[in-house]
């Protein structure tokens, strides 16, 4: 009796031991900690390891997670304490492989995806509720990619009409593979939405035009907190992609370069504005107010190198509009003290003709001029290489060559190449054309259209024009009777 008794209570320890193994792991971070990573310690998880295989992450903690390393889960995820945060860093690749697994289905609680977090999901992403009240949950794109591979839901709110929860595209790329036909993913419930910035929205296999524009007059999709523009267009692929344009218009436009040092800020107020305020930094979580309540629409701050080069800056226009604060969108750029260089070829396009030089002149903006190096090729408009090399003269190599092409070429490319030893390589093109000679080229432009005359052709009023008309001296065409109307030949 005893021996079964051992047996009993070993198989049960087995089976608890196997249970254990599998199921909800919870993150529960120590609370006075501000914020601890994923892989930081065991500690940070119920069963004393960290999350694996088909374990269940379960975040109940008021502490946020960072991942900033890969993982890959078969399990579901969920959030249970109000706020739990999930931050997937530059660096963290969050991977969920199971089939039928919902992700923060029936859950309160933020994912946080930061500019080089991945998160691919192989099903369903459930922001909020389930019909269940649960209100609030929140999905916020800084950068990077969310990828849901092979979902055909994407839901923010599912079910719940009297909850509000958000999905922010601040930044990056969400990629949906395809919906279902109908709309029964609703992809939206209740008041909740997504609000898109500088980021893009696509659907990869499909046009989802009429879907996403019944969304946008439903208020689901909104663009830059209600005040921007969307843009649904289907590009080459086949995919539907989805984009807003802000209506301040920042200067500097968003992720571009400028030099180091005092930089002017620069937007278009909101209609019906009173004053704004301006903030700025290079940390986006803690902005400086650098105008305060005034009706402005340009500031200077300086923004300097500080430790990388280049150093990325942050900026906000909150705007008043009677006494009720709308917060703007942040906006970025990048201060370097190497500037990528700009060029543009200056010469117009020109036409030529077999062995006459053509002078092609450049223009360049960067801070180092005499450091640059150039490179010329000429091409045929599809980028093979032309039937004979074209020659630069004094090289390929010089800012502002001759080009010289021996043959009737027509139209053909000629593309600089700059560098800077930093920055990645940029180019300008200019089309030319070269005819057989001069008055081959001549009358391709027209001009032998201003010459009637010249009835030989040959670019000028000559005793062959005259011999061309007294070959045909006194002949007469006169009709001698009536004669059908020729019919026009169909296209």
């Amino acid at each position: 009796m005893k021996s079964r008794n051992v047996v009993c209570l070993t198989i049960i320890i087995m089976l608890m031991a196997a249970f254990s193994a599998f199921g909800e792991n919870i993150w529960q971070a120590d609370e006075e900690l501000d914020e601890a990573r994923w892989y930081g310690s065991t500690d940070y998880w119920s069963q004393g390891r960290f999350p694996e295989g088909d374990d269940d992450p379960r975040f109940d903690s008021p502490v946020p997670c960072i991942l900033d390393d890969e993982v890959t889960i078969e399990g579901r995820m969920r959030f249970r304490w109000d706020p739990s945060t999930l931050i997937i860093a530059d660096g963290g690749r969050y991977i969920q492989t199971g089939g039928a697994r919902n992700i923060m289905d029936n859950s309160q609680g933020t994912i946080i995806i930061e500019e080089g977090g991945y998160m691919e999901l192989s099903n369903v992403l459930t922001i909020g509720s389930n019909g269940e009240g649960i209100d609030g949950s929140s999905l916020i794109m800084n950068g990077g990619e969310l990828w849901l591979a092979d979902a055909t839901f994407f839901d923010v709110g599912r079910g719940g009409e009297d909850v509000t929860c958000s999905a922010y595209l601040n930044d990056g790329t969400l990629s949906i593979w395809r919906l279902v036909e109908d709309d029964s993913s609703g992809l939206f419930s209740g008041d909740s939405y997504m609000d898109i910035s500088f980021g893009e929205f696509i659907y990869r296999q499909g046009d989802y035009t009429d879907r996403i524009e019944r969304l946008i007059d439903a208020g689901g999709l909104r663009a830059f907190g209600g005040t921007g523009t969307l843009v649904v267009e289907v590009n080459d692929e086949g995919q539907t992609v989805v984009t807003a344009v802000s209506p301040m218009e920042p200067s500097p436009a968003y992720r571009a370069s400028v030099m180091a040092g005092d930089v002017d800020l620069e937007w278009t107020n909101l209609e019906d504005a009173d004053t704004v305020d301006v903030w700025f930094g290079d940390d986006r979580d803690d902005l400086t107010q650098v105008v305060t309540g005034e009706d402005v629409n340009s500031v200077q701050v300086n923004a300097p190198v500080i430790t990388d080069d280049p150093t990325t800056y942050y900026w906000r226009v909150d705007t008043y509009i009677d006494d009720e604060l709308t917060e703007g969108a942040i906006f970025r750029f990048d201060a370097t003290e190497d500037l990528p260089p700009e060029i543009s070829i200056t010469t117009p396009r020109m036409i030529s003709w077999a062995g006459e030089p053509i002078q092609l002149e450049t223009e360049v903006v960067h801070s180092d001029p005499e450091s640059l190096t150039y490179s010329w090729e000429a091409t045929t408009t599809d980028g093979e290489p032309l039937d004979e090399p074209a020659v630069f003269e004094p090289g390929d190599d010089v800012a502002d060559p001759t080009i010289t092409v021996d043959y009737h070429a027509a139209i053909f490319m000629v593309t600089v190449t700059v560098e800077d030893g930093i920055n990645e390589p940029v180019t300008a093109s200019r089309l030319l054309d070269v005819a057989d000679n001069p008055c081959m080229a001549a009358r391709a432009i027209g001009i032998g259209d201003d010459y009637p005359a010249d009835i030989a052709a040959n670019c000028m009023h000559d005793l062959e024009d005259y011999a061309e008309i007294a070959s045909e001296w006194l002949a007469d065409y006169n009709l001698t009777e009536p004669v059908p109307v020729p019919e026009e030949e169909e296209e």
